[in-house]
């Protein structure tokens, strides 16, 4: 019943669809606009602007927990999480594909 938006205005905004779409429950603050974004249980994941993953604690208010620099180049335009939840693929403005894996979780 969550859904996320992403915009120019530099921020990832989570909304409950059983309260509506007039105020969010989380806004989440990120380092450009974004482009891209999954959620992983607690975890949503923004992908940037300026090339960067930053994960917010949804239990914690939309707290970033860590960013990491995935493209070089420019802006992140595409994220799926696998579909075992072992890693994330991305693809951005270089034009490389970039699979990252989840360990330690």
């Amino acid at each position: 019943g969550l859904v996320g938006t992403g915009s120019a205005d530099r921020t990832l905004k989570l909304f409950d669809l059983k309260m509506g779409l007039s105020k969010p429950i989380s806004v989440m603050n990120c380092t450009d606009a974004v482009f891209c974004g999954e959620v992983l249980g607690d975890l949503a994941i923004a992908g940037c602007g300026d090339g960067n993953i930053l994960a917010f604690d949804l239990n914690k208010g939309g707290e970033c927990l860590y960013g990491y620099g995935a493209d070089e180049v420019g802006a992140l335009h595409c994220m799926k999480v696998l579909p075992d939840y072992s890693g994330l693929l991305t693809g951005g403005d270089s034009g490389q594909p970039l699979k990252i894996i989840f360990s330690g979780f």
